[in-house]
């Protein structure tokens, strides 16, 4: 039976390096493309990450069961992503490597989707369905980051509105809203998308 999240942290307290590394595989992959997702500069998004879990070893005396340790993972590292754009605001900088091919965070995001349904056996259909996802993907990248990395926490990741909301450090009325109006601005993009497609 695996060790939950708790009993991983608690391990972690210990300084138990095996609870440690547990941990890491459990969350490396999410965490990752979740902060790639929001600095958008793969060089910031890897310093953030070695970052989120050396507060985690170093930090895990301070963590409270008051909230999922995945909400306590997420919380580090938005933390650490907002540091990273109020830096690049401040110096006017710009990402020059976000929109490089292979180096753009939804670039993985198109891989994936283009990897056709089994259960379809229309290639056509495939092909069709996998356009549409692929669109529906550019529409998310489109959005105002706000908007895109709430909604991207609550669906792609499949948090809570509250574990959202602690995470971003904003009010529950706030990741409402945000998602609320990703989705009314995603129809109307990828309405569009369709459109001229």
């Amino acid at each position: 039976m695996h060790p939950t999240d708790e009993e991983l942290i608690l391990g972690c307290r210990r300084g138990d390096e095996e609870s440690f590394d547990q941990l890491f595989e459990r969350y490396r992959s999410k965490l990752f493309t979740f902060i790639w997702r929001y600095v958008r500069q793969r060089e910031a998004a890897e310093d953030i990450f070695q970052e989120t879990f050396v507060r985690v070893f170093t930090r895990a005396g301070t963590y409270r069961r008051r909230a999922k340790v995945s909400t306590w993972l997420y919380t580090i590292a938005a933390n650490l992503c907002r540091d990273e754009l109020k830096r690049r605001k401040r110096r006017g900088t710009v990402s020059l490597d976000a929109s490089l091919p292979g180096e753009d965070p939804s670039h993985a995001w198109s891989l994936a989707l283009a990897v056709p349904d089994e259960a379809s056996e229309n290639p056509r259909e495939s092909a069709e369905e996998t356009e549409h996802r692929a669109a529906l993907w550019r529409a998310v990248d489109a959005l105002p980051d706000e908007l895109r990395v709430t909604l991207e926490l609550q669906i792609v990741h499949g948090l809570k509105y509250r574990e959202v909301a602690e995470i971003l450090g904003i009010p529950l009325g706030t990741v409402q809203s945000r998602i609320h109006n990703a989705v009314r601005l995603l129809r109307k993009q990828f309405r569009d998308v369709l459109e001229h497609a």
